[in-house]
């Protein structure tokens, strides 16, 4: 009989061979923690370094500023607007008024003055007589004419007196001592009516009649004589015709010495308005420093310069 021998393993009990694999797992993990309890200080060396690294290396975020708090603003109060009083009209005086008129200029009205005039027509001859009669309510005046001792249409204004100068109510045209046509200036209700016909037109500042208009640039001129040079002009409407209200151009000419039948006139103001249209006439007007200001002549013209209707001065005017 052959004998074996045993392992010296497998001579060993189970319970033994337990408890001696139990013994080489502690060993083991033992060996284990005290490999990584020797390592240890060594890592967090490592990591504290690489940190401080890190932190020096990494840029540092950019400052922004913060926003200023939006402060609400109050609009500025707004600027208190001066009420814009209207001047009342100041009443005429005996000699003169100074009045600020609203196309630009200002008017100084000569004194009460009865002015005699030559009409001529072509050939035929005449006499004229413009009455002028200002007070503190207003004014009035006539123009009469005669031709060959035959009466010719007159014509009669009257008005107050504004910031603008005359400011007419009714100019009439006159035959035999009776109104015949009529232009009414209805200054409340801002309008110019006709007697002979039922148009109505608006009124503008400074609007002046078939007479009044010779009066109230005479007054202009008079009041800034220096502001009505040679190639100045000025603007006139006029409610010339029955039914129209036209604006009239004046253009200041050269001044003029005259020779009329009341003598010699020096530095005369001379103010030409063109006709505007195949109808219109051509006016030229003559205006005496010397006297106001007053026209000492006048002259109607169209085409036919031969058959121009002119008046000139031919006595010293007097009071009315």
């Amino acid at each position: 009989m052959t004998w074996l021998t045993p392992s010296p393993l497998s001579a060993v009990s189970p319970r033994r061979r337990r408890v001696w694999l139990g013994a080489g797992v502690l060993a083991l993990a033992l060996h284990g923690v005290l490999l990584t309890v020797l390592r240890a200080p060594d890592e967090r060396t490592a990591s504290s370094a690489a940190a401080v690294v890190a932190v020096q290396v990494a840029p540092r975020p950019l400052a922004v500023p913060r926003p200023e708090p939006a402060v609400a603003t109050a609009p500025p109060p707004p600027r208190p607007v001066r009420p814009q009083v209207q001047a009342p009209a100041a009443p005429i005086e005996a000699a003169a008024t100074i009045a600020q008129a609203a196309l630009g200029h200002a008017t100084r009205f000569a004194p009460a003055a009865l002015l005699s005039y030559e009409l001529r027509h072509g050939t035929a001859l005449g006499q004229a007589l413009l009455s002028w009669r200002p007070s503190p309510e207003g004014y009035e005046a006539r123009l009469e004419r005669w031709l060959d001792d035959r009466p010719l249409p007159g014509w009669a204004s009257h008005g107050g007196i504004d910031r603008a100068g005359l400011a007419p109510l009714r100019q009439s045209d006159e035959r035999g001592g009776r109104a015949r046509r009529a232009t009414n200036f209805q200054r409340e209700a801002g309008k110019i009516s006709f007697s002979s016909s039922s148009l109505e037109l608006p009124l503008p500042a400074g609007a002046q009649d078939r007479l009044s208009w010779m009066l109230q640039l005479a007054a202009m001129v008079a009041a800034d004589p220096l502001a009505f040079a040679p190639g100045e002009s000025v603007l006139l409407p006029v409610a010339a015709r029955q039914g129209q209200l036209q604006t009239w151009r004046f253009v200041v000419q050269a001044s003029q010495t005259l020779d009329l039948p009341v003598g010699r006139v020096e530095s005369a103001v001379f103010l030409q308005r063109l006709p505007e249209g195949p109808y219109e006439p051509q006016i030229d007007i003559w205006l005496d420093p010397q006297r106001h200001f007053l026209p000492v002549r006048l002259r109607w013209s169209r085409d036919n310069s031969e058959q121009a209707l002119e008046m000139s001065l031919n006595k010293e005017p007097t009071t009315p």
